[in-house]
């Protein structure tokens, strides 16, 4: 399979579920939030808080990776 048939499966499969939607974003999210709440599953994990000032400070003064750079 090469890459343009995979973006065309793609857009296909996402034109096909917009369709159920007459393409209404709104009612989409509406339907993913109700099958989130059904699920009882988070289908998107809200944003991480990060970390305080005073604590980005102490790991930038002990030399640690930044969040992104952690494994």
């Amino acid at each position: 399979m090469t890459m343009d048939e995979i973006v065309d499966e793609l857009h296909q499969q996402r034109a096909e579920e917009m369709e159920r939607f007459n393409f209404d974003p709104e009612a989409f999210c509406q339907h993913l939030k109700e099958q989130e709440r059904l699920s009882e599953k988070l289908l998107v994990s809200p944003p991480e808080t990060p970390p305080s000032l005073e604590v980005q400070r102490t790991r930038a003064a002990r030399g640690e990776p930044r969040r992104a750079e952690r494994t």
